[in-house]
């Protein structure tokens, strides 16, 4: 499995839109570390996060906060949601608030979902 990510110097700077250290993820360490970080799954033009400057992306990323119920039985955890989606690639990390009561709700299993991709350069897909 191989993508890319890019790391800000800092984590949970809501201010923050750089994100100047590209990261090439090919194992569970290169995850680990740079997930220590806030990241992005793109590049950007001169490393600033804005739509407009948007250059390319191999990673999908997908969010489970598990806030769709507080019914704690139909928790997804990284674990079920991996046995869901035997044959695709992804990467799970916990988020920074796997575990811990947020916005009034008990705490909870969240994660990130990272699915490797072809490379994209535009926010729409091409069809073949």
């Amino acid at each position: 499995m191989k993508f890319t990510l890019f790391t800000a110097s800092c984590t949970g700077v809501e201010s923050n839109c750089r994100y100047p250290t590209k990261r090439e993820i090919q194992d569970a360490q290169d995850l680990k570390e740079a997930a220590r970080f806030d990241h992005v799954c793109g590049a950007y033009k001169n490393s600033y996060r804005s739509r407009d400057n948007f250059l390319w992306s191999d990673v999908a990323v997908m969010d489970c906060d598990n806030d769709h119920t507080e019914n704690s039985p139909e928790w997804v955890t990284g674990e079920k949601f991996l046995s869901l989606v035997p044959q695709v690639a992804v990467a799970i990390v916990p988020s920074r608030n796997n575990g811990k009561a947020k916005d009034g709700r008990i705490a909870r299993p969240r994660f990130h979902a990272y699915f490797p991709i072809p490379e994209l350069q535009n926010e729409k897909p091409t069809r073949h």
